[in-house]
């Protein structure tokens, strides 16, 4: 049993600490403390200051500092679609605001009213005030205005004309005087029995002339005046009209060419010739009797 160990002296061996190399230094235990080696136990590390103030400024800003407890993932920042429905949502409260403040104006209010009542009115409010800017019309539509304008005051200051026959005489180979009727465009605006018997002492035109046509009333013959009554002609003429140099026949004619021009109208049958207004029984010493109005019959029976 020599060479063999003991059992006993193998579990101090085991039990006791080993001992440090040569030159160490072992300070001796604390009192109270037992001589067995002392377990390392693993214990959390205390957070130091540069993390203490990470926390701090990150709760500060409003996120969330990487420092989480552990078993927790640790949260980002704010992302940016929910930085986008803010937006939305801020846009239309103001929207919303914006109408409320809008409608409820007093003018707005009563526009409303009244619109609610009339309906045609609002529309009529809504339209923005215009104001008509005078529109320069045209050279060429100037122009065309002006010559509508002449034409209608022409035709308004144009007398109003009408075609009427007129008598005169012509003389044929053998002598013989016989009446030849012209038309003439007269004025009818205003006393057409005047106007008329004025054109047929004014005698026919050159080219009336040169087919033959003559007048036998008596140069210096004028009209004073011309009225109708009853049928009946009343023509005044001065005192050159009561002689003519050709006689009975010139007479005759003269007379022929006043009764058959003013019964052209309708309304006369008779005429009544009168001298400085004065009714005489014969024209001229030898002339023709005109006591009395003389109608076309009364030249039936006369050479």
């Amino acid at each position: 049993m020599t060479n063999k160990e003991n059992p006993d002296n193998r579990y101090k061996k085991m039990a006791k600490p080993a001992t440090k190399s040569a030159g160490s230094s072992r300070k001796p235990a604390a009192p109270g403390t037992s001589g067995r080696k002392k377990v390392n136990q693993t214990r959390p590390a205390a957070p130091s200051s540069a993390a203490r103030k990470a926390g701090r400024s990150s709760r500060n800003t409003g996120t969330f500092s990487t420092m989480t407890a552990p078993g927790l993932k640790p949260q980002g920042k704010t992302s940016a679609g929910q930085i986008l429905v803010i937006i939305l949502l801020s846009l239309i409260l103001i929207s919303l605001v914006t109408l409320v403040v809008f409608m409820f104006q007093p003018g707005r209010m009563q526009l409303w009213n009244s619109s609610r009542e009339n309906p045609e009115t609002i529309v009529r409010r809504l339209e923005p005030a215009q104001e008509e800017s005078p529109l320069k019309p045209q050279p060429e539509a100037v122009e065309e205005i002006k010559q509508q304008t002449a034409t209608e005051e022409t035709k308004e200051n144009a007398p109003a004309m009408r075609d009427s026959r007129i008598y005169f005489v012509k003389v044929n180979a053998e002598g013989q005087i016989s009446l030849k009727s012209v038309t003439r465009a007269v004025d009818y605006s205003s006393s057409p029995l005047t106007q008329t018997i004025n054109t047929l002492i004014s005698g026919p035109g050159s080219d009336e002339i040169n087919k033959g046509s003559l007048s036998l009333i008596p140069e210096g013959s004028r009209l004073l005046s011309a009225r109708v009554e009853n049928g009946t002609a009343y023509l005044n003429f001065n005192e050159a009209f009561r002689f003519n140099p050709l006689g009975r026949e010139g007479y005759l004619a003269q007379l022929k060419q006043v009764v058959y021009t003013s019964t052209e109208f309708p309304s006369i049958k008779n005429v009544q010739i009168m001298i400085e207004g004065v009714i005489r029984e014969y024209l001229g010493g030898e002339g023709f009797y005109i006591g009395e109005p003389l109608s076309r019959e009364s030249f039936q029976n006369t050479q």
